[in-house]
C-alpha cells in the first residue's frame, strides 16, 4: 500500500545513500546536540566539503552511506524495512570513503579510497568504480587549486551471480580498449556546491565500448 512519503513507496530501496549522504543521520548527537551546532540543516556532503576547505590536510574526511540507527532487519521483509524508514538491504558501496589531500608540484592532489560491503562484479563494480571517479573530480572542483589524482576500490563479498557467467566468458574474450577520461564543458567554470553541477556540465572523453 502507498505510505505518506513519497521516498518511501514500496518498489524503493529506502533510506540508504542519497538519504544518509544528505541528512544528518547522528541519532546520537541528535539525541544530545552539540552547543552552536544545528544537524539537521548540514548533511554529511556539505560537512565534507567545509571542512575539506578548512583544513585540507585532516586525515579524518570521512563520508558512509551506513547509519545504524536506520539498520535493515533481515528478519523482516524488504517492504517491512522500508515502510519502517530502514533500507530495503543494508549499503552495498560507500561503506567508508575516506578523501586524502596532499601537496603536490603543481597544487593540491586529491585521492579517494572506497570500500564496499558487497559488490556484483559484472554490473554493480563498474558503475561504481565510475561513479566514486565523477565523485571524486567534482569534490576536487569545489576545491581551490586541487586536482583529482587517484581513486582506489576495496570489495568484500565480490560475486558474479550465475545467470551473468555467460556474459562473463563473453566478456573475457574481447580486448579491452583504453579507459576514458572524465571532462568538464568549461574548465575554468567555479562551483561553490555539488548542488551547482549539472549533467551537461560533464564530459566523457574517448569512451569506446564493444
Amino acid at each position: 500500500e502507498p505510505v505518506d512519503n513519497p521516498d518511501m513507496q514500496v518498489g524503493s530501496i529506502g533510506r540508504i545513500y542519497a538519504h544518509n549522504w544528505n541528512a544528518a543521520n547522528i541519532k546520537i548527537l541528535e539525541d544530545n546536540p552539540l552547543p552552536g551546532t544545528d544537524l539537521a540543516a548540514e548533511s554529511q556532503l556539505e560537512r565534507l566539503i567545509r571542512q575539506m576547505k578548512d583544513k585540507p590536510y585532516d586525515t579524518q574526511h570521512i563520508l558512509t552511506s551506513y547509519d545504524f540507527t536506520k539498520k535493515y532487519q533481515p528478519q523482516v521483509s524488504h517492504t517491512t524495512n522500508i515502510l519502517n524508514g530502514n533500507g530495503a538491504l543494508s549499503p552495498c558501496h560507500g561503506i567508508h570513503v575516506q578523501f586524502t589531500i596532499v601537496p603536490g608540484k603543481e597544487g593540491d592532489e586529491l585521492h579517494v579510497l572506497t570500500s564496499h560491503r558487497s559488490q556484483d562484479c559484472p554490473v554493480g563494480k563498474p558503475y561504481n568504480v565510475a561513479m566514486y571517479a565523477l565523485l571524486t573530480h567534482m569534490v576536487a572542483k569545489l576545491l581551490p587549486n586541487t586536482k583529482a589524482v587517484s581513486l582506489t576500490w576495496v570489495g568484500a563479498n565480490a560475486h558474479v551471480y550465475e545467470n551473468q557467467i555467460p556474459f562473463i566468458e563473453e566478456q573475457t574474450k574481447r580486448t579491452p580498449f583504453k579507459a576514458p577520461t572524465i571532462a568538464f564543458a568549461d574548465e575554468v567554470k567555479t562551483y561553490t556546491s555539488l548542488k551547482d553541477f549539472r549533467m551537461q556540465d560533464i564530459r566523457l572523453v574517448n569512451y569506446q565500448y564493444h
